[in-house]
């Protein structure tokens, strides 16, 4: 039975599993910051350039403002929150957040490279409904118009609340609440009608391109940092953005691919550490998780130290000068970490001969395949069986040595 064919039965078998609040409230806070700094810049851009272009049509200027629609306008905050600790699955809320995520990345390049002003003029009603529209012209500028994020973000909500509506009634009030939502962006003179048509096109996009998904879309995700620093560059016609893009852009379609095809050997990391080559192709990615360890191991989590699971088993981060001298003289070090090198004192020539040093790369972020986690038990457990020290490290001590470390202990 080929490997493929071995996991596909094992995830027919396993039971989806619930979304924590943990998962919930990361990938909620995950796109709430996605949405505020594109939004707020693509805004000041549009701003700072005195953007007047338009795509104001005839029909436009004959629909009249209604200022009771605020309300319906206004639910679009509520349920992009909600809708989040909704999902009853892990898959859902991963598939919602990657449609959510990919529907204002595509929206804010349109509002970056073809930046469009409100023809509208700004009113402010009598009474309370117009201290909410003041409250919304302070967050919600003239600009950013198409497509309309608000109308993509509606589909993507009714797609996510039609699966768990089942009564007529309820799909009614769904139907009618999310009508009532793409209509108030009009009827709130806050988009024109070329904008809802756009938006709902792309809604509709990042529902089918978006699948369910068993875990976190990396290559997505380097995707589009690739494609926001090419925009960006393209934009500012800037010297120094376009020397960056020209060594990073590389980079990141490299790195976007490695996770696209699960090359966990993409970086050729030998007895601890990466090539010349590799460094300088890989430069803004290697540069990237060296900040990023300095800063968790000195600023964020300095508490992370080294976690005695078993008499035999310790896990945690890659080590600083300082911790090394806390292992047994005898450990075998299990480096799975394809971004950072082994510190010099625990890797080379010697210590792989007399397997001290053992390198087994795993992707990061991405959980461990049952193939990988049965390979790393096979070189671990008779380590272990010897009465040999191991310390399993990845880079930050977070995840990949707490997986293989939980498999460990259960067989």
């Amino acid at each position: 039975m080929s490997e493929f064919t071995e996991i596909s039965a094992a995830k027919a078998l396993t039971p989806e599993r619930t979304a924590t609040p943990s998962l919930m409230t990361r990938l909620l806070v995950l796109n709430a910051l996605s949405f505020t700094l594109i939004y707020l810049t693509t805004n000041w851009l549009a701003a700072a350039h005195q953007v007047s272009q338009h795509l104001m049509l005839a029909a436009d200027a004959s629909i009249p403002l209604i200022p009771w629609m605020i309300i319906p306008y206004s639910s679009s905050l509520v349920l992009f929150v909600f809708i989040f600790y909704h999902c009853g699955t892990q898959q859902q809320c991963r598939q919602y957040s990657l449609q959510i995520f990919t529907a204002t990345h595509l929206a804010g390049m349109c509002f970056l490279l073809m930046p469009l002003r409100q023809q509208h003029a700004a009113v402010l009603p009598e009474g309370w409904l117009g201290f909410a529209f003041q409250s919304l012209y302070l967050m919600d500028q003239r600009y950013n118009q198409l497509p309309s994020l608000h109308v993509a973000y509606a589909l993507i909500f009714w797609f996510h609340l039609r699966q768990t509506m089942r009564t007529l009634p309820a799909q009614l009030l769904l139907h009618t609440g999310i009508a009532l939502l793409i209509a108030s962006t009009l009827f709130t003179h806050q988009h024109h009608l070329a904008d809802v048509i756009t938006g709902a096109a792309l809604g509709w996009l990042c529902i089918c391109l978006c699948k369910p998904h068993e875990v976190p879309p990396v290559a997505a995700y380097y995707r589009i940092a690739a494609a926001w620093l090419a925009a960006l560059a393209f934009y500012s016609q800037n010297l120094w953005l376009f020397l960056l893009t020209a060594t990073s852009l590389p980079c990141l379609l490299l790195v976007a691919q490695a996770y696209a095809r699960g090359d966990r050997h993409f970086l050729h990391k030998q007895q601890g550490q990466h090539p010349v080559w590799v460094r300088l192709l890989y430069a803004p990615y290697l540069t990237g998780y060296r900040l990023s360890w300095l800063l968790q191991r000195y600023v964020l989590q300095p508490a992370i130290r080294i976690q005695q699971i078993t008499p035999l088993l310790a896990i945690g981060p890659r080590l600083r000068n300082a911790e090394i001298s806390q292992l047994h003289p005898a450990s075998a070090i299990i480096d799975l970490s394809a971004e950072m090198p082994e510190h010099p004192a625990l890797c080379g020539p010697l210590a792989a001969a007399t397997k001290r040093y053992l390198h087994y790369p795993l992707l990061d972020i991405l959980p461990p395949t049952p193939q990988q986690m049965q390979e790393l038990a096979a070189l671990i457990l008779p380590l272990l069986e010897a009465g040999t020290p191991v310390y399993l490290h990845c880079a930050m001590g977070f995840h990949r040595c707490r997986h293989i470390a939980r498999y460990l202990t259960s067989h």
